[in-house]
């Protein structure tokens, strides 16, 4: 467990060598220590090696988990390998008889929105069972940022805004949409609702979007008293 901690601190950290050379010296191999490298080689874009890791689980008799599917959908995500990613699912539900949980459709939706399926994207999410979770929704918004499909964000976003708890982050969302539309008057409204609304982001919440990258990332800050 140790061992599969440390590589993914190596990976998250940037240092992807390390993390392989824990995994390479451990003297006996999981499921959990091969998800752990797995996860490294997607947030470092190596869908291949990643890829790669998933045969070799195969081949030394393991079962892969619903973590190592997150894992693998994640590396797709970021090499934007949607063809990949789909065999990935239907392979997982199809063959491994794993029913998809949350994460695992936040992937596929990023996938699908961030290469341009945003159609395909929300019949996805329209086609699960109610209620959809909200993070499922917000990956959506997110690749309509990303597309600038200001029409669809505003039905994604609706939906939201009456769902989820944070409604000042998706209002701030909404508003930066509008904004790269060129839709001025509208982002300014939105903004002076959510002030007057006294809704507000949570501090240290922030999300990273680029090519084929789309994550949250949260920041905690521990203060030592003196």
């Amino acid at each position: 467990m140790i061992s599969s901690a440390l590589i993914v601190m190596y990976s998250k950290c940037g240092f992807l060598g390390l993390g392989t050379r824990v995994f390479e010296i451990m003297p006996e191999k999981n499921i959990i220590s091969y998800n752990s490298l797995i996860l490294g080689f997607g947030l470092h874009g190596l869908a291949s090696e990643a890829f790669r890791m998933f045969d070799e689980i195969l081949r030394n008799g393991l079962k892969p988990d619903e973590y190592t599917f997150t894992a693998l959908l994640g590396a797709c995500c970021h090499a934007g390998l949607v063809k990949d990613g789909r065999e990935i699912f239907r392979i997982m539900k199809d063959e491994f008889c794993i029913q998809p949980r949350t994460e695992h459709y936040v992937h596929m939706v990023k996938l699908l929105g961030m290469e341009g399926g945003l159609e395909e994207a929300y019949n996805l999410i329209l086609s699960l069972p109610e209620p959809v979770d909200c993070c499922i929704w917000g990956a959506l918004l997110l690749c309509c940022d990303v597309c600038g499909n200001s029409e669809l964000a505003e039905i994604v976003a609706q939906g939201l805004f009456e769902s989820s708890s944070e409604k000042g982050a998706y209002r701030v969302m909404l508003s930066n949409i509008y904004a790269g539309d060129g839709r001025w008057d509208d982002a300014k409204k939105l903004r002076d609702h959510t002030t007057e609304g006294k809704l507000r982001k949570i501090t240290g919440l922030s999300w990273t979007k680029g090519s084929n990258i789309l994550c949250c990332t949260q920041t905690t800050v521990q203060v030592e008293e003196s």
